[in-house]
């Protein structure tokens, strides 16, 4: 709850209220009736600008709390940013309630002084520094001492921390705070300092303090039992666990913790410790054993201040054509009120864009609430409010005039203007308008919203008359004559065909007809002319027309043809005619003639050659149609031949018979033949070999085969006479095992006995497994090589080799000390017989030296108890010195040195003292003996004596005696520094008498250290979605406590003002915290999407809807309707752009292609054959169909005819009824007409239709 400040600061607060008394009187005037759009009025000062500061609350009275309301303009209109900062008159300790403090000291083996270093001694000075600060400014603080360090020898328990005194209301200087000495137990100290302040005799409303001091990480920690536990040497991380734990049992008894880090590393695991017990950040301090008293002064002058109040909330209520958009309505800060200007947050207003243009309040009040310094919920209602200026915002639209359809291409003009939201405009229909176009329907209106304020006017088509002509013969009769009306601009590409018999199309004029305002210029004529008709001769050969023969001419209807040109081929003859006579017709498919041919018959022979010799008895005749092949023959091969080859195979016939001939050549055959290899009687297939020759033929050769090991036997059937059977064509070699030598070899130790040597032979492949055994004594047998020997065919590889080696005893080596045998030291080995031990493991102790060996070297013999080795060691004497040590360094001249037995002591030394120094202490006394002479060394330390010396500060020119240090040191030392008390907002000036050599006269050795103001730098830091853009950064200078308030909007397309922090912002003496923070987020903006169907705009489906900036809109709600599908997308995906007209998706559906089909029925049955599938646009009428009237019927009925075509492509049918002539009902509804249509891209064929009067003329 508090914040504690150093003494000087009381100073600052003293000047900063001096200037706030003497504010000028305000005298408020009324605020204007008008100003620019958006900017705020302060009803305080009676000022409009961008910005208004509103001041409410006391800093005069120590408890006082402030409160500031700062509202101002953002980058985006009608945006507001709105700030609070808090700030508080704090309270003197002594005024509020009694002070408990515990100093928790550090007193492990680290603390101690060191030469040159008097580490303990300032840190002791240090904490009686502290304690008569702290009863300087609360004389009734109680006060006390809590040592700690750690120990596991005696491990008793909860012995590593004392309380040297409880709590008093004295200095602590007559205080023994006992030797650093041991490990750092944290635990222990904090557990002591736990059970001091749980004292039920304190008071409740107590202020209670604990200030921890120490130099490293903890090493020691209680177990459960109070044991000590832990490395010593080093920290574990049980260690550091159980420290915080108690440290948390403090604090959260409401104790508020100080942390003192004695000449710790920065960043190291003993500052993250400490820093980690303080109860906040600022109560951690780092000090030198220079610094260390100045830390301690500033934690007492902290403890002894109260801040005005802590945890400040305020509720802001946002006026009544306001919302909040950024932030929330109620902020709060964590901590304390410091008498600086404190940040409890900011949050976003907009203003209703659409209100009526005038005054409006940004805020319904405000409430401050806190928790004051007794302790005490307060809370407070503000209702002064700045107010801004707004002009009712006007929205733009924008009316477009197309032709035809909602195009780029189709635009002809647009007419811009603004209205108010909620306005309503409607469109004027009556200008913009093209030739040949109008418009239809009601004028289109609209009502004006925020963004996409479009009405789009489109003009269609007017209709005009058009006519078709007929002329026969260039003679026109107007009783055929069609009207009809279309679109302007739209093309008429079909008419009625009205040919008649014998008739055919000459010309059209005007065709295809683009429709134009002037009826008398759409005019379509056709005109018809008589006209022959085609025949053709069709020339069949097998059945097969031959194209290239066919003969077209031409000749009037009804001509009779009765002859045509004889077409005959080569090995044909004529078979039939069909259609002569021929009339010709009207129908040019029907004016035909076929002449039918078919292939003759002829003659062929086969002839049979054996080795190039005809032999006739054998040829063989027969007959076939022309051009047809023979393929096959009998086959006539004798014993022994085989077919050589066939000419005129296949035998293609010609009407020449002497040329119809198949020869068939045979020839002699030739066959196979192998030869096998048999080993000891088996046969060896791999080894087969293969051959041919000519039947009847001699082999009288093969390849040996013969094998490693074995010799020829036998063949069977050689020479072989080849035969038709292949099976018997085989010649049989066979090879036996051959007989192979072997001997047996003799080694000792290696070397072979040639006169041991033994021979034999055996079966190539057969196993030698035995041997005669020739050991001889004092060997033993070692190995054997090639045993068993598999017999192979090279007799110098059937080798065995027997291998002996001589045998190896027992011997032991005894180890005597002092003459009596340590049989645990006894060692024991075996060597060959004869060999010689000269070595053996040197087993001396500590202490002690070799006296003599026995039986060394040792020659083995085959009795184990003759061959031991005797080692004898005995006790050693060994050298020690005492060296004497002058302010740490060795005077040689002084050393002593001496002799003892090793593990004897030494207990005395000559006392060498010098005038001026004084005995500091002893090392190694007592001295034990050891065998390491560099280790037996006593050393006696002396040091020169001190004098004290004076420290004296001044800011501006004045001491400030309260801040004056003391110390000792050396006679003609120097002191070179000294603790930096330099206070927020100065600098150091000069020093004098500095360095300074210690005299004997404590009055001269003062050293004077000046400080004046300073200046510091600050920053601006423009953040951009949370992410800082470095390159915007600005730095500049101010001196201490200068308050910046403004910065330069940086702000950037897109995004808009989130908040700032530190702003104002008071330049402080920590560079790094001069910082004001400007954060941009993106801005959100509309989006719309459009849907178009056949390229006109359905208002009522359009959707809106906002996004982020730059975010990207990918998807939008499917609006198809029944019968279109989707054409395209554009703008799609879209990018959010701060431009809203930008911002837009447009969908475009056109009406889809379905099927339909045209039956046909005869006598009401359908014929599936001729059944049409085709497609066509939703919603197209279908008028028309090809007609498929067949010979002896006429049209009865068409159901379904036009045909709207729908989605349903079952429901899409037209039916076109025959009936045989003579039956049924003939409906026309029309004059008889032929037509030719050509619509969509779609050819559909001629449709006649004729009246029952006609088709009987």
């Amino acid at each position: 709850m508090k914040k504690h400040l150093l003494k000087l600061t009381k100073i600052l607060v003293v000047f900063a209220l001096m200037l706030n008394v003497f504010e000028p009187l305000m005298v408020l005037a009324a605020k204007p009736t008008t100003a620019e759009k958006g900017q705020i009025y302060n009803p305080q000062t009676d000022t409009v600008g961008d910005s208004a500061t509103i001041t409410e609350g006391s800093f005069t009275n120590p408890g006082d709390v402030q409160v500031q309301k700062i509202v101002s303009k953002t980058t985006t209109e009608g945006v507001y940013n709105v700030e609070f900062k808090v700030r508080g008159k704090k309270v003197q300790e002594t005024s509020v309630r009694p002070v408990y403090a515990v100093v928790v000291m550090d007193t492990s083996g680290s603390m101690r002084n060191t030469a040159g270093n008097p580490k303990w001694t300032n840190a002791v000075n240090g904490a009686k520094t502290f304690a008569s600060t702290l009863l300087q400014e609360i004389p009734t603080a109680q006060i006390a001492l809590v040592t700690f360090a750690g120990d596991k020898y005696p491990n008793q328990a909860w012995d590593d921390a004392e309380v040297r005194r409880g709590f008093a209301s004295s200095n602590l200087n007559n205080v023994n705070f006992g030797d650093a000495e041991g490990g750092t137990n944290v635990e222990a100290g904090l557990r002591e300092a736990r059970i001091l302040l749980s004292n039920t005799s304190i008071p409740s409303n107590a202020a209670k303090f604990v200030v921890l001091i120490g130099d490293g990480e903890p090493t020691f920690y209680y177990d459960d039992n109070g044991k000590t536990q832990g490395p010593g040497n080093g920290y574990s991380e049980e260690s550091i666990q159980e420290a915080y734990g108690e440290a948390n049992l403090i604090k959260n008894a409401g104790v508020d913790v100080y942390t003192l880090g004695y000449s710790v590393t920065p960043g190291g695991t003993a500052e993250t410790v400490l820093k980690n017990i303080a109860s906040k950040p600022e109560n951690y301090f780092a000090a030198s054993p220079e610094q260390v008293s100045a830390a301690f002064i500033a934690i007492a002058t902290q403890i002894s201040t109260f801040a005005a109040g802590v945890n400040p909330t305020i509720v802001d209520n946002a006026g009544s054509a306001f919302t909040i958009t950024s932030g929330s309505g109620t902020l709060s800060l964590e901590g304390d009120i410091t008498e600086e200007w404190k940040s409890v947050g900011s949050l976003q207003i907009t203003i209703d864009g659409n209100s009526p243009t005038g005054w409006y309040p940004t805020n319904d009040g405000f409430t401050l609430s806190y928790t004051d310094y007794n302790n005490v919920n307060q809370t407070i209602d503000y209702n002064t409010n700045p107010e801004v200026y707004w002009i009712q915002n006007k929205y733009n639209y924008v009316i477009n005039y197309y032709k035809d359809s909602i195009s780029s291409s189709n635009f002809i003009t647009k007419e811009e203007g603004e209205a108010f939201l909620g306005e309503e405009i409607t469109a004027d229909t009556t200008v913009h308008i093209p030739p040949g176009y109008k418009f239809v329907g009601e004028a289109p209106k609209m009502t004006i919203v925020e963004t996409g304020n479009v009405l789009n006017v489109v003009y269609v088509k007017d209709t005009f008359g058009y006519k078709v002509e007929y002329y026969y013969d260039n003679v026109k009769n107007d009783n055929l004559t069609v009207t009809g009306s279309a679109e302007y601009g739209s093309i008429i590409n079909t008419y009625t065909d009205k040919l008649i018999a014998g008739y055919e199309l000459e010309k059209t004029e005007n065709f295809p007809l683009t429709v134009s305002e002037n009826e008398n210029n759409n005019v379509i004529k056709v005109y018809y002319k008589k006209g022959q008709y085609n025949y053709t001769v069709n020339y069949y050969y097998d059945n097969v027309q031959d194209t290239t023969a066919t003969e077209n001419k031409t000749a009037y209807y009804l001509d009779v043809i009765e002859t045509y040109e004889e077409k005959n081929k080569t090995g044909y003859k004529l078979s039939h005619v069909n259609g002569i006579p021929l009339t010709i017709g009207a129908n040019p498919a029907e004016n035909y003639i076929n002449v039918y041919y078919v292939k003759n018959t002829f003659g062929y022979t086969v002839e049979y050659y054996y080795d190039g010799v005809i032999d006739t008895s054998k040829t063989e005749s027969g007959t076939a149609l022309f051009e047809s092949q023979i393929t096959t023959y009998t086959d006539k091969n004798i014993t022994g031949y085989k077919l050589e080859k066939e000419e005129n195979l296949p035998l293609t016939i010609g009407a020449n018979p002497d040329n119809n001939v198949i020869k068939v050549y045979y020839v002699k055959n030739t066959y196979a033949y192998t030869v096998e290899y048999y080993y000891d009687g088996v046969i060896n297939n791999s080894k087969t070999e293969s051959g041919t020759a000519l039947f009847g033929s001699q082999i009288t050769t093969y390849i040996d085969k013969n094998v490693d090991g074995y010799k020829f036997e036998k063949t069977e059937n050689l020479p072989l006479t080849i035969t038709a059977v292949a099976a018997n064509n085989v010649i049989k070699v066979y090879y036996v095992k051959n007989m192979i030598g072997y001997t047996v070899e003799y080694y000792y130790d290696g070397v072979i006995n040639n006169s041991k040597t033994e021979s034999g032979t055996a079966l190539f492949g057969s196993q030698i497994t035995t041997y005669t055994d020739k050991n001889i004594a004092g060997y033993k047998f070692e190995k054997t090589e090639n045993l068993p020997l598999t017999i192979t065919g090279v007799a110098a590889n059937n080798v065995i080799k027997v291998y002996y080696v001589k045998d190896s005893f027992a011997y032991t080596v005894e180890y005597y000390y002092d003459g009596i045998i340590n049989n645990s030291k006894t060692e024991n080995g075996t060597a060959l017989f004869g060999s010689q031990i000269t070595g053996y493991t040197d087993k001396n102790i500590t202490g002690y030296k070799l006296e003599k060996e026995e039986n060394l070297p040792l020659t083995i013999t085959e009795v184990a108890a003759n061959n031991v080795i005797k080692i004898y060691y005995v006790k050693n004497t060994y050298g020690y010195t005492v060296e004497y040590y002058y302010d740490g360094v060795i005077d040689n001249s002084k050393t002593e040195n001496g002799t003892a037995l090793y593990n004897s002591k030494i207990t005395t030394y000559t006392d060498k003292n010098i005038t001026g120094y004084k005995l500091e202490k002893e090392e190694n006394l007592p001295l034990t003996i050891t065998e390491v002479t560099a280790n037996n060394v006593i050393k006696v330390y002396y040091v020169k004596d001190s004098f004290a010396y004076t420290v004296e500060y001044y800011y501006d020119g004045v001491i400030n005696s309260s801040k004056t240090e003391n110390g000792t040191a050396l006679y003609n030392s120097k002191i070179t520094t000294y603790t930096d008390k330099n206070i927020a907002g100065y600098k150091l000036d000069k020093e004098e008498n500095l360095p300074l050599t210690i005299t004997e006269v404590a009055a001269n050795n003062v050293i004077r250290v000046y400080y004046v103001k300073d200046t510091f730098a600050y920053r601006i830091e423009y953040y951009y979605d949370n992410v800082i853009d470095s390159s915007k950064t600005e730095t500049s200078s101010a001196l201490y406590q200068d308050v910046i308030s403004t910065y330069t909007d940086k702000n950037i397309t897109g995004y808009r003002l989130d908040k700032t922090e530190n702003l104002p912002l008071v330049v402080g003496n920590v560079e790094n915290n001069n910082v004001i923070k400007v954060y941009y987020v993106k801005n959100t903006y509309q989006f719309k999407v459009f849907y178009f169907y056949d390229n006109l705009i359905d208002s009522s489906k359009t959707e809106t809807s906002s996004a982020s900036y730059q975010d990207v809109i990918d998807t939008y709600t499917d609006k198809n309707i029944t019968g279109y599908k989707l054409d395209k997308e554009e703008g799609l995906p879209l990018t959010i752009t701060e431009v809203a007209e930008n911002n837009v998706i447009k969908v475009y559906y056109v009406k889809d292609t379905f099927g339909y089909t045209i039956e046909y029925y005869f006598d009401e049955v359908i014929d599936e054959t001729l059944t049409e599938n085709l497609t066509a646009i939703y919603g197209e009428e279908i008028s028309t169909y090809p007609d498929k009237l067949i010979e002896g019927y006429i049209l009865n009925k068409v159901i379904g005819c036009p045909l709207i075509v729908s989605e349903d492509p079952k429901k899409n049918v037209i039916q076109v009824h025959y009936v045989t002539y003579g039956q049924g009902t003939i409906e026309d509804p029309e004059p008889p007409h032929t037509e030719v249509v050509v619509s969509n891209n779609r050819s559909i064929n001629t449709v006649y239709l004729y009246k029952k009067e006609e088709e009987e003329k």
